[in-house]
C-alpha cells in the first residue's frame, strides 16, 4: 500500500488509493478463512485474534536435519528474521546432527544446539527464537526452567482388562485396579530417559497377579511380588529407553 499521509487538505484522494485501505483491511479478514460479509463487523478482530492464537505456529514440508516451515493456510509470514522472531512446529523427523531451519523461504538458518542426535524428536512440538547476534534460532523449550510453585504431573487411570494397555502419552503416571489375573502389554509411546510409574490396586478379592510384557526389565533383583492382601497397593516405577522399561523402583503393601 502507498503512502497516503503527504495528503494535504483540500487535495483529492483518488478512488484507487483509497480502495487500497480496505483492500488491506480485507485480505487481513480473509487470509484467516473468513468470507466477507456485511452482517459481521467484527471480522477485522477476529483475523487479529487468529494470528495472535497461533501466529507463530509453521508447519514443516523438510526432512531430517533441514527443516522447511510455511505458514498456515493464507496467513502472511514474516519478511525478514528479525531479533526475538518466535516459531514453532510439529517436527516430521528426528535430526542426526546439526540441523537447519528455512523459515517461509527466508533462508536456511542453523538451529543452535542440535549436535546430538534426536534433539529434535518427530511427532513433538519445538519452538525456537531468532538470536540476531548468533544469527542462529535457539531451541526455547529445551532450555532448563525455574519455578516458584510446584509442578506434577496428574495420576490418570488406566483401564483394567484381560490384556492391560498402558499409553504413556497420557498415563505416565498411572493406577490400575486389578479384577483378575492380567497380563500388562508392551506400554505405548515411550521416550528414551522417560520416568514412569503405576500404583497397582488390588480389588475386593485380592491375589491378583501380574505377567509382564518382555519390555519389562527387572534386572538382578528379579520381578517383584505384588502384594495379594485385599484394597493392598503397590508402586513400580520404570525408566524406559525408548524401547524398554526398566525397573527402578518398587514399594509394596502401601495399603495392605
Amino acid at each position: 500500500m502507498q503512502d497516503l499521509n503527504d495528503k494535504i487538505a483540500g487535495g483529492q484522494l483518488r478512488a484507487i488509493e483509497w480502495n487500497e485501505v480496505p483492500s488491506e483491511l480485507q485480505n487481513v479478514i480473509e487470509a484467516l478463512g473468513q468470507t466477507l460479509t456485511s452482517s459481521d463487523l467484527n471480522q477485522l478482530g477476529k483475523a487479529i485474534a487468529g494470528y495472535v492464537a497461533n501466529g507463530t505456529f509453521y508447519t514443516d514440508s523438510g526432512v531430517a536435519d533441514a527443516y522447511v516451515l510455511s505458514a498456515i493456510g493464507s496467513k502472511q509470514a514474516p519478511t525478514a528474521y528479525t531479533d526475538g522472531l518466535e516459531v514453532e512446529f510439529i517436527v516430521d523427523n528426528d535430526n542426526t546432527t546439526s540441523s537447519t531451519v528455512n523459515v517461509a523461504g527466508l533462508g536456511v538458518v542453523d538451529i543452535a544446539g542440535t549436535t546430538v542426535a534426536s534433539t529434535l524428536v518427530a511427532t513433538e512440538l519445538v519452538r525456537l527464537r531468532f538470536n540476531i547476534g548468533t544469527g542462529d534460532f535457539d531451541i526455547v523449550n529445551n532450555t532448563s526452567q525455574g519455578w516458584t510453585l510446584q509442578q506434577y504431573i496428574a495420576r490418570a487411570v488406566v483401564a483394567d482388562g484381560a490384556t492391560i494397555n498402558w499409553d504413556l502419552d497420557i498415563q505416565s503416571v498411572g493406577k490400575v485396579t486389578l479384577t483378575d489375573n492380567r497380563t500388562v502389554a508392551a506400554p505405548t509411546n515411550q521416550k528414551d530417559g522417560g520416568i514412569y510409574s503405576l500404583r497397582i490396586i488390588q480389588d475386593g478379592t485380592g491375589s491378583r497377579t501380574l505377567t509382564w510384557n518382555a519390555v519389562f526389565k527387572f534386572g538382578n533383583a528379579g520381578q517383584p511380588a505384588l502384594s495379594s492382601a485385599a484394597n493392598a497397593e503397590d508402586i513400580v516405577s520404570f525408566e524406559s529407553d525408548g524401547t524398554n522399561m526398566a525397573m527402578v523402583g518398587f514399594v509394596g503393601g502401601i495399603q495392605a
